[in-house]
C-alpha cells in the first residue's frame, strides 16, 4: 500500500470547513475555551461539533 502524502507535504481537508452557529462555550481544566458549534452539511443532516478557540475565526 503506498501512501498518498509525504512527510512535509502541504495538505488541506478536501471537506468543506464547518460554518454555524455557536450553541454552548466550554472551558477546561487548564482554562482552555472551546465551542459547541452547530452546522448542516451538504447532505443536509445537522451536525454539531467542540471546536478549539483557535480553531474558529468570526464570519
Amino acid at each position: 500500500m503506498a501512501a498518498n502524502f509525504k512527510i512535509n507535504d502541504e495538505v488541506r481537508l478536501n471537506k468543506p470547513a464547518p460554518q454555524g452557529s455557536i450553541l454552548q462555550l466550554g472551558v477546561d481544566q487548564e482554562g482552555n475555551i472551546s465551542y459547541l458549534v452547530l452546522w448542516t452539511d451538504a447532505e443536509g443532516n445537522t451536525q454539531q461539533r467542540w471546536f478549539k478557540e483557535d480553531d474558529l475565526v468570526k464570519v
